[in-house]
């Protein structure tokens, strides 16, 4: 064999994060500090949903050590961002629509006056009543919170007759899923740097997602050409989607060009990551699921509400996702699936691991032990009995060509020494909680399958 004189190929190369990634020397991108450095803060709104009246930011600004106070005036370009729909303001002008909603910007000497500075802003707001359940959201009663209403987004996927198969079938079930709001809780809060070099280029340090596309809506919010603008980010702290959407950028872009070439930090709160920060999707799941008595599944009917809350983020994607799969990795040949995306003053969601697939592959599988409890089939046998093979059409419609890895992952599942030896290690388990009197354990460990995973999702029959 010839020698391999390639540098690359064929040949291990080290990380070049590695090293201090492993020592634990790599910095957060908030851990570091500059000179002549300036803190920024964000004003967030008092209420989930008012209207603005007024805004008097002369009390902050005559604070001394105060940079600068910027409103909604201060922004030279477009007063929005958003990845697919561009509906969050940079800074409220007339109307905020949640708590997450910021309304004004402080730069000050240290972080203490800066937060002081927020205090003696002034705004004057018209309290309205918030819309705070989606199903409510979407009826005739409900304000709307957005020009075109209240449903960002609706998804209907139909095929088959689930009505036929419905009268056909001889076990069905019929449940409520509900999931909650969940958040990604990564270790470095939002937070970055924004600084402009002395040949007029902007820095932009911040730990995100996606670069180019931060630069490019930082550039739509300043006017400025992109060219312009350089966002780095950082291999450390975290994100799993939280950090998709822009976060704390075009703040630092905005404070950067008021602080005389002064490097300008923020660096939120865990209480105001909590507040402003992207979440997961809360979703109310109805699913009606028919099988034969061999096990065969004939129909499942979906109906999905996500809440995307004041804005709308990935929320399009998400529900377009959730009802992709909610079906599973099952093939079922009658399904009548509806999503709906929805506007409420609630905390804005968006990206997160699963994108919606979460929430509703709860609810198909609480359903296939349900019906394998139903039927006296093992669990495992079910779901092979149904699983995608390569070749088979999916449930809306698309030809698996690629492999497809559901019964594979069910073998190994069903030749794991925790699956074959379940009973010993419920006994087990059922004798430490007599022991131990430990209730919590006890919920994870008593009844069957099927209902347990009901509860914990707190369905409804």
């Amino acid at each position: 064999m010839k020698e391999n004189h390639f540098k690359y190929i064929g040949r291990r190369v080290p990380r070049m994060d590695a090293p201090e990634k492993v020592t634990g020397t790599l910095k957060y991108m908030t851990d570091y500090h500059f000179e002549q450095m300036v803190w920024g803060k964000v004003l967030r709104s008092k209420y989930p949903y008012a209207r603005i009246e007024s805004i008097d930011t002369s009390k902050a600004e005559s604070l001394p050590g105060v940079v600068c106070v910027l409103t909604h005036k201060d922004i030279p370009g477009f007063n929005g961002f958003g990845i697919v729909v561009p509906d969050q303001p940079v800074l409220a002008r007339d109307v905020v629509r949640c708590t997450g909603d910021a309304v004004a910007l402080v730069a000050a000497e240290t972080k203490e006056i800066a937060e002081h500075a927020l205090s003696l802003i002034e705004v004057k707001y018209e309290r309205l009543n918030p819309v705070t359940d989606a199903e409510f959201a979407m009826s005739s009663e409900a304000p709307s919170l957005h020009e075109n209403g209240n449903i960002h987004s609706h998804v209907i996927i139909k095929n088959g007759n689930t009505d036929a198969a419905f009268k056909e079938a001889d076990v069905i079930l019929e449940n409520t899923f509900y999931s909650p709001r969940q958040m990604h809780a990564f270790i470095e809060t939002e937070g970055g740097w924004g600084v402009v070099e002395p040949d007029g280029m902007l820095t932009i340090r911040c730990p995100g997602q996606y670069a180019y596309r931060d630069r490019l809506q930082i550039a739509r919010a300043l006017a400025m050409n992109p060219a312009r603008i350089r966002v780095i980010s950082h291999p450390i702290g975290g994100a799993f989607g939280g950090k998709d959407e822009i976060t704390v950028q075009i703040y630092l872009a905005l404070l950067a060009l008021h602080t005389g070439g002064r490097p300008v930090k923020i660096h939120l709160s865990r209480e105001e990551s909590v507040i402003a920060g992207i979440k997961r999707h809360p979703f109310k799941v109805q699913m009606k699921t028919a099988a034969k008595k061999d096990g065969t599944l004939l129909a499942n009917q979906v109906r999905a509400v996500a809440d995307t809350g004041a804005y709308a983020s990935l929320g399009g994607a998400v529900i377009a996702l959730a009802i992709e799969h909610c079906c599973g990795p099952y093939k079922i040949p009658n399904v009548d699936l509806e999503g709906f995306c929805v506007y409420t003053n609630n905390g804005i969601s968006g990206a997160f691991r699963g994108f919606g697939v979460n929430q509703v592959c709860a609810a198909i599988e609480t359903h296939m032990d349900m019906i394998a409890e139903k039927l006296g089939m093992d669990p495992i046998e079910l779901r092979k009995k149904n699983a995608y093979e390569k070749g088979d059409r999916s449930s809306i419609g698309h030809e698996l060509k690629t492999s497809v890895g559901t019964l594979k992952t069910l073998e190994t599942a069903e030749n794991c020494e925790l699956w074959k030896y379940r009973e010993t290690h419920k006994k087990k388990q059922q004798r430490t909680v007599e022991k131990t009197g430990n209730r919590s354990s006890h919920l994870f460990s008593c009844g069957r399958h099927g209902n347990r995973s009901a509860r914990l999702w707190g369905s409804h029959h």
